[in-house]
């Protein structure tokens, strides 16, 4: 045989096997389906367990496979004692009466359950409210009808809790109910809980607040009298049913908040005198320290860039300025304020550039910064005063790791408590014997083990490893990390996941995902379960997905984050716009086959990114978007934007609406009818500028829906409906 002829004919026989072998190892996965992802269980996993720490240390309560809620050994995991049975077991339940949530009593012998709860908003819920008392096996209700909020006084013998907007204490020991306040109205008074904005862009949902020795209780009481309107209307019956809520939006009144401190022993109530000649401002935290007559609350002006930290004395009536900070842009919400023993406190502050812990006495004197550093503090997760230590989470060398640190009050010795490379949270024992670590990274899914004081390996709690066999069958893509510069040589980080029979001589569509709101990360080295399954179909059928995190978005200090200030959407736009530039320069990517999607600020981000001059994007999918900067509510688009009277030209070119003339590539508008964060009025009025500019596009509502489009056949729907798009327009 002639030996070039033989040379070539092998040459062409090993690559003819090494493609079919490919090929074959890819065909023996199992094809992943839209039906699997919202039908089947098969990708349900273990990824939560988050036990109620008893006050021993010894034991925490969680559930058993039976419905019983237990005690079980940190240490093997045995149980000790069943406390509570299943709901069915008493007759006072029916068998559709469900448990929503449980709350101890410091001294664990009563128990708070929240039964059949109906969601109000995103945090906040109505329930049937009980009392079951553990020694006597007795249960009784705290009240008739559904309850907004309800917790027990520190000494267990009281509750408090919110009825029809007004506070009510039961004293548990005489059965007698006092009711604090007479003047809640729906739309008008709300006392002891937030009204819709202050939930929602503040994090709030309780605001009563006990003393330590259960004598006073604090709370908020918010007139929205001149809060507007907004009805969301449910087409239910042959009338629609038409339901109105205050929402303050961008430059419009907000509600006017008070503090009032309610006295036990005398039922005196007194409201303190927070300055009333200027209403504007907001209370984001009322907290009581751990003095039983001294009390704090943070006030907040309206542009958010100035807070103060104030002591209320319940004996003199004394108010203490403690700490004033100010902020050439914004005050971020997730500060933190934790007191310990002697009233000093831990803050978390920005003022240097980057997220860190300053120690104060209970005066307000600074006495040490305990953080330093060029990264981004997180999360204090508990303070040992006796040891004199802090544990946090941070970001590590590379912003999409969250590692595990500890620290002592002086700021020394610093330690990270695990060393892996990925998401790490940890949680303790009461007594601080016991540690539970949870980690996972972008391809790992999450792994929960137990370990001591020193950190030594107890035993794991949930391992995962059936699931990894999962992900093995349906050969998962993996995501993969990297980075780039933009035109203003800024550097971003993103992940990508390549098709699972990925070739580099072969074109490939992508589809980008964002979010890019302030503050958020898209990009984390973290497993998303539910969150990623949709990509990894779509890698399946031969696409790849790609998410960028652009300028504005966390974890790499306040400039970094802040420098969208006054003008949101133009910077982060322009970093979508130059990721999917790099992307198109890879050589196995098709640059005439690139798309967005994304939900919420991300609807938005994909809005802005196919309304911009550069048409980088041949199709885009915007779930709930935001079109208009004036439809968003105040705290959250004065913290970034300022009022629009004050920043007239930022809110108009940040506002795709306004732009929506120059629309290129294919979009699908999608909402939820009765959405009560993003209003549909965003999409109804960005679809109204398509029409009259003579733009064609598709859109989908989903009736009765809110924000999060949730039922699983709607999500079934959406997805499919998503991907229908993609593989028609992509």
């Amino acid at each position: 045989m002639n030996t070039k002829f033989s040379k070539i004919y092998l040459f062409f026989l090993y690559f003819f096997f090494l493609t079919n072998i490919s090929h074959y190892a890819f065909s023996q996965c199992d094809k992943l389906t839209l039906e699997d992802i919202y039908f089947s269980k098969k990708f349900f996993y273990k990824n939560y367990f988050n036990p109620y720490p008893m006050q021993d240390g010894k034991h925490y309560a969680d559930f058993n496979d039976d419905g019983w809620l237990c005690s079980f050994a940190y240490y093997d995991g045995e149980l000790k004692e069943k406390i509570l049975p299943p709901l069915n077991n008493f007759s006072i339940f029916n068998s559709t009466a469900y448990l929503s949530d449980y709350e101890f009593s410091q001294d664990e012998t009563k128990i708070l359950l929240f039964v059949n709860s109906t969601p109000i908003y995103r945090r906040s819920k109505l329930s049937e409210i009980y009392i079951y008392f553990k020694q006597t096996n007795q249960i009784q209700r705290l009240d008739e009808g559904k309850i907004r909020h309800a917790e027990f006084s520190p000494d267990g013998n009281k509750v408090a809790y919110v009825k029809d907007n007004n506070i009510f204490i039961k004293n548990i020991n005489d059965d007698i109910v006092k009711q604090i306040t007479t003047d809640g109205k729906i739309n008008e008074v709300i006392n002891g809980v937030p009204d819709w904005v202050y939930e929602e862009e503040f994090g709030v949902y309780d605001c009563v607040v006990w003393s330590p020795d259960s004598r006073y209780l604090a709370y908020l009481r918010f007139d929205e009298t001149n809060v507007k309107e907004y009805p969301l209307i449910k087409y239910t019956d042959i009338y629609p049913e038409v339901y109105k809520y205050k929402y303050p939006k961008a430059g419009e009144d907000n509600s006017i908040v008070s503090i009032f401190i309610y006295d036990i022993e005398s039922g005196f109530k007194k409201e303190i005198d927070i300055g009333k000649d200027d209403k504007d401002f907001y209370i984001p935290r009322i907290k009581w320290t751990n003095s039983n007559y001294v009390f704090s609350f943070v006030k907040l002006n309206r542009l958010q860039n100035n807070l103060q930290l104030y002591h209320y004395n319940v004996e003199t009536s004394e108010i203490q300025l403690i700490l004033n900070e100010y902020d050439k842009y914004y005050i971020d919400e997730s500060y933190d304020i934790w007191y310990l023993s002697d009233n000093s406190f831990i803050y978390k502050s920005e003022r240097n550039g980057f997220s860190h812990l300053y120690l104060y006495d209970s005066i307000g004197q600074l006495r040490n910064q305990i953080t330093k550093g060029n990264y981004d503090v997180e999360d204090i997760i508990a303070v040992n005063e006796k040891e004199k230590l802090i544990y946090f989470t941070a970001r590590g060398s590379l912003p999409y790791d969250v590692i595990v640190f500890s620290i002592n009050f002086d700021g020394n010795d610093k330690k990270q408590l695990f060393k892996n490379n990925g998401n790490n949270r940890i949680t303790f024992s009461k007594n601080f014997e016991y540690v539970i670590y949870t980690f996972s990274d972008a391809n790992t899914p999450e792994k929960i083990s137990l370990y001591d004081r020193n950190y030594k390996f107890i035993r794991d709690i949930i391992n995962n490893y059936e699931y990894e066999m999962i992900i093995k069958a349906y050969c998962f893509s993996e995501k993969e990390f990297f980075k780039f510069k933009n035109r203003d040589g800024d550097e971003l980080y993103g992940w990508i996941m390549k098709p699972n029979d990925f070739k580099k001589n072969k074109k490939y569509p992508v589809l980008f995902y964002v979010y890019g709101g302030p503050g958020s990360n898209t990009v984390m080295n973290s497993y998303s379960n539910f969150g990623d399954m949709w990509a990894r179909y779509l890698c399946q059928n031969g696409y790849i997905v790609v998410s960028v995190d652009g300028r504005g978005t966390g974890g790499r200090g306040s400039e970094f984050k802040k420098c969208t200030y006054m003008r949101l959407g133009i910077l982060e736009t322009q970093d979508q716009i130059d990721a999917a530039k790099y992307i198109s320069s890879l050589s196995y990517v098709d640059s005439s086959r690139i798309g967005i999607w994304g939900w919420s600020f991300g609807g938005y981000m994909v809005c802005m990114c196919l309304t911009s001059s550069e048409n980088v994007f041949k199709a885009g999918i915007a779930i709930a978007p935001l079109t208009d900067l004036k439809f968003y509510d105040n705290i959250y688009m004065e913290r970034f934007m300022r009022r629009p009277k004050d920043n007239p030209e930022g809110y108009y070119n940040s506002s795709p609406i306004n732009f929506a003339d120059k629309l290129s590539g294919n979009l699908l508008l999608v909402h939820g009818s009765v959405d009560d964060n993003v209003h549909l009025q965003n999409t109804m009025q960005f679809a109204e500028r398509l029409v009259d500019s003579k733009i064609q596009f598709e859109m989908q509502i989903y009736n009765n829906k809110e924000h999060s489009i949730l039922g699983r056949v709607t999500r079934y729907h959406l997805f499919k409906k998503m991907s229908d798009f993609i593989f028609k327009n992509l």
